[in-house]
């Protein structure tokens, strides 16, 4: 028989390998070939994911320019505005997006890298890899940052940081300045901030000349999610860390770049330890707003439930999305006494397991009511909005009108009330008794300009949001605002779903980075309130000189023709890539065996 089914013995096939025998298999394999299910070419389409105009301005004018720059390629693309709620769930809690475009919190310090791109993190919710990147090699280069100090540390981040850029799970876009507005004669008179932090709100205070007091300080918020919901462990919320952080405070807080003491009084490293193993001793006397007493229990509860919400109620572990970088740092944590808690780490350094002291420490009393199971992978707490917080921050919770206003307390039980400069250690002596003012009114107004008109008519003293940066000549001109700007590590990012095609191929995600023209973006959306940037942490020591801003994209220049796209120059980078067009010019998938 000399059909494709025959059966062939090992001497025939040998004598078969000649050209009569090549000729005679050809008709196998084109039936192989024609038998085959193989999808044909589809035209690519993709959905970009944002802000409409009234959330953020810029997030829709850079996600509409990136959407048109598709469409010209060849690439069916759709926008859809997204309430922040609404997009930070969907890409936060259920993973539903091709693309996303929006203001991103920013990385301040380098192990966030590592819950943010480690594959270890890739079925978790939260800023925890919501790309669903899973890259071997920036995984070791992430374990490698966590368990080394020093130079070979600043080695791993820079490394780590270029194989980020290299295989684009998101594109850092733009890092824009922290724009806020004050009144000028409290400006004049005190000595203001622009709010970028929580510390910022302690660091304001009358000027040695200040003759005018201040007992509340009305804040303008554009953002009215805090006075609906107040749970600090919740994600899928931007703007609210700063007033919450008022509220919940923390073992240590990040001043000036290091993790200090804060509620502890000092922590203590244990030597000749496999793993990093902490003392802590708390400040004597702390409180909770309700005039419960904070022990070392609730700090080691804290911790355990951060890791598990559900505290041992489901079948696996439930943690709370939100700090996972510094909660995933912790094996155990053990009350050793009422002011003296044992805190043990995973594998990495002093300095890395260190940061995990900067999450807020929540009452054992509170929070052990919210473990109850959901429904998979969800509990109580991590939907439960909070409404009377119970911390031990500077500021305790007043009162609440959902979407118009949040009134805060001065709590006078709190350590800095109650302790004076020469009771301190440096650097949290500069915040010894506390602001100069006892009541702090949030007040919700519907857009940075109706802010700055209610500072001009003396209803607010300081926006505490981000303006946009249209909003900015208006202060300018204002005979009664100052503008104030400031760095800030955040940053406008576009997201990439890595586990949709064709988005799973990184030279296809590298091909949309390039569509995005970051000077421009900078110059025209931001009206030069912004700097071009290749890579989270950029401003930092921890970016390599290659990957520093030099006038054109790490991943490559954009494509442009006299300031526009070049859409011929644009459809090549596809092409190169191994990417067809069809007859009517539309970028085609690759299809599927």
């Amino acid at each position: 028989m000399n059909g494709c089914g025959s059966s062939i013995g090992r001497r025939e096939l040998l004598a078969g390998l000649g050209t009569a025998a090549a000729a005679g298999s050809a008709g196998c394999i084109t039936d192989l070939w024609a038998s085959s299910a193989r999808d044909a070419p589809q035209q690519i389409s993709l959905n970009v994911k944002t802000l409409p105009t009234d959330a953020d301005t810029p997030s829709i004018i850079i996600a509409r320019q990136f959407a048109e720059r598709l469409q010209e390629v060849g690439i069916n693309a759709t926008i859809e505005p997204k309430s922040e709620v609404e997009l930070l769930r969907d890409v936060l809690l259920n993973r539903e997006f091709d693309i996303f475009v929006t203001r991103h919190p920013g990385i301040e310090n380098p192990d966030e890298l590592y819950s943010t791109l480690h594959s270890l993190f890739v079925e978790e919710q939260g800023w925890q890899n919501p790309f669903g990147l899973t890259n071997v090699t920036l995984d070791k280069q992430l374990q490698r940052q966590r368990t080394s100090s020093g130079r070979t540390r600043d080695a791993s981040i820079k490394n780590a940081l270029r194989t980020t850029v290299s295989v684009q799970p998101f594109s850092v876009l733009t890092s824009p300045e922290h724009l806020t507005a004050v009144d000028i004669e409290l400006a004049t008179t005190w000595n203001v901030t622009s709010l970028k932090t929580m510390l910022d709100y302690l660091r304001i205070r009358p000027k040695e000349t200040a003759s005018n007091d201040l007992d509340t300080l009305r804040v303008a918020l554009l953002n009215s999610e805090v006075t609906k919901n107040r749970n600090p462990i919740a994600v899928e919320y931007h703007d609210r860390n700063n007033v919450l952080g008022l509220i919940y405070d923390q073992i240590g807080r990040r001043i000036d770049g290091d993790v200090e003491p804060w509620l502890a009084h000092s922590w203590m490293w244990l030597d000749n330890r496999d793993t990093p193993t902490a003392i802590v001793r708390l400040r004597e006397d702390l409180t909770w707003h309700d005039g419960e007493s904070l022990t070392a229990d609730d700090v080691a509860f804290t911790f355990e439930f951060l890791s598990d919400t559900s505290m041992g109620g489901s079948n696996g572990t439930v943690p709370a999305p939100k700090f996972r970088s510094q909660s995933s740092l912790v094996a155990n944590a053990e009350a050793l006494s009422d002011t003296r808690c044992r805190i043990e780490f995973e594998p990495s350094s002093r300095e890395v397991a260190a940061t995990a002291f900067t999450v807020p420490v929540l009452p054992r009393h509170v929070w052990s009511e919210e473990t109850e199971l959901i429904q998979e992978y969800l509990t109580q707490a991590m939907v439960d909005e909070n409404r009377q917080p119970v911390g031990s921050g500077m500021f305790a919770f007043d009162s609440a009108t959902a979407g118009e206003q949040l009134t805060l307390q001065s709590f006078d039980d709190h350590f800095l009330r109650e302790k004076r400069e020469s009771d301190l250690e440096p650097p949290v002596e500069q915040f010894a008794g506390g602001p100069s003012y006892d009541t702090l009114e949030y007040i919700v107004t519907p857009s940075g300009a109706a802010a700055i008109e209610l500072i001009e008519n003396d209803e607010m003293d300081i926006v505490g949001s981000t303006l946009d940066p249209e909003d900015a000549p208006r202060a300018n001109k204002s005979d009664s605002v100052r503008l104030l700007t400031d760095s800030s590590s955040e940053m406008y990012i576009a997201g990439f779903n890595a586990r949709r095609s064709p988005l799973t191929n990184p030279h296809f995600r590298r091909c949309l980075a390039r569509l995005f023209d970051r000077e421009q973006i900078a110059e025209d959306v931001f009206d030069g309130y912004a700097t071009p940037a290749n890579t989270p942490l950029h401003g930092t020591e921890y970016v390599p000189s290659d990957l520093e801003w030099n006038g054109e994209s790490a991943v490559g220049a954009f494509p442009s023709e006299n300031g526009d796209m070049d859409v011929e120059a644009a459809k090549q980078l596809f092409l190169d890539k191994g990417y067809r067009y069809s007859d009517d010019g539309e970028l085609l998938s690759q299809g599927q065996s």
